[in-house]
């Protein structure tokens, strides 16, 4: 039920690199760069968010049975 670190971590990152504004394509550019954010906030919530989902799911599968 706690959530690990690297989920806090992760999400953390997020916030942090939307509101920085260093970005790898900056946002000026019309569609690029935008989708930089959209790749790396993608990334990361596969890389850290999505286990921990599915993880749940299944925890919660098993308190239904």
């Amino acid at each position: 039920r706690e959530l690990p670190k690297r989920v806090i971590i992760g999400c953390a990152v997020i916030v942090i690199y939307l509101a920085s504004p260093i970005d790898l394509i900056p946002d000026n550019i019309p569609i690029l760069g935008f989708l930089d954010d959209a790749f790396i906030i993608n990334g990361i919530i596969n890389l850290c968010v999505s286990k921990e989902l599915d993880k749940y799911r299944e925890w919660k599968a098993l308190q239904a049975e």
